[in-house]
């Protein structure tokens, strides 16, 4: 039988309303794996990312699970950022023909707010301690803009060696081959090496997908049974 784990909508660590919330997925992921009437686990993958935490951790689960259970991943529509991080933790990758893989990196965001509330004639005063002259930088100044390129570089290359591990590829290939920080659409992902196939969700639940000789046996299911 098999277990299908959605990840879908932005993925957060423990926002429950919306999106994927990696402590349910986590949930679900580990009681799948201890079921033994389950052989075989799917994570059903629509995502365009979200938050870092609790991603490496989830995806580290994931690739520890290889051997025990054929662990596959399936990315349909968008699979990019901390969803891509997981689905390559996959042992077996399968993609859309029009799903969309990649954006591997990390970026930070800042809005510059200061203008609009002196126009409302307010002012905003911090105090930082000398002891941390860096704490609470902003990114417009030079040094922070530093510090804060520093950080998003260290964070990728964290990301980076993780797919260039579960793909079985070396960190240079994964930034020079795996789109660059851009996406690639399912045939060229799997040219790429970021996926092992192409294919229908359809297809791999009826075992009609035959996967590359480096990802093993064929996969077949007698019935489907979602965890929530």
């Amino acid at each position: 039988s098999t277990a299908i784990i959605k990840i879908s909508g932005p993925i957060f660590y423990n926002i429950l309303y919306f999106g994927t919330n990696l402590q349910i997925a986590t949930r679900d992921f580990q009681q799948a794996l201890a079921d033994k009437s389950i052989k075989q686990i799917v994570l059903h993958i629509h995502s365009p990312g979200g938050v870092l935490t609790g991603v490496r951790e989830f995806a580290q689960m994931v690739y520890a699970a290889r051997g025990k259970k054929k662990i596959i991943g399936y990315a349909q529509g968008m699979c990019a950022s901390a969803a891509c991080w997981i689905f390559s933790a996959c042992e077996v990758c399968i993609t859309d023909p029009t799903a969309l893989l990649g954006s591997i990196g990390v970026m930070f965001k800042f809005e510059d707010d200061s203008e609009y509330y002196e126009n409302l004639g307010l002012k905003t005063y911090t105090i930082v301690s000398k002891q941390s002259p860096l704490k609470n930088i902003s990114p417009a100044d030079p040094k922070g803009e530093k510090e804060y390129q520093g950080l998003a570089d260290s964070l990728a290359a964290e990301f980076i060696g993780d797919v260039a591990r579960y793909r079985d590829v070396s960190p240079e290939v994964v930034e020079n081959d795996f789109g660059n920080g851009f996406v690639m659409i399912g045939e060229k992902a799997v040219k790429a090496g970021m996926a092992d196939e192409v294919g229908t969700m359809q297809e791999l639940l009826t075992g009609r997908i035959s996967l590359t000789q480096a990802k093993g046996e064929a996969m077949g299911n007698e019935k489907d049974t979602e965890t929530t």
